[in-house]
């Protein structure tokens, strides 16, 4: 969940640990991706594995 805040820029990534750890990554590694500073191709295959396993259970 991404929350901001108005009168500041910074945003909260509550869980991230969490869903860090789910996709096999470290929290910082996974907050670089969200925050556009780095880019991961194996972390983006398994989002979009991931992804199409819900739709495909829905």
């Amino acid at each position: 969940m991404i929350i901001t805040r108005k009168d500041t820029k910074r945003k909260r990534y509550f869980g991230i640990a969490a869903e860090a750890h789910r996709l096999g990554v470290s929290a910082v590694h996974l907050w670089l991706v969200l925050e556009g500073r780095r880019t991961s191709k194996r972390l983006m295959s398994k989002v979009r594995i991931q992804a199409a396993e819900v739709r495909r259970a829905s």
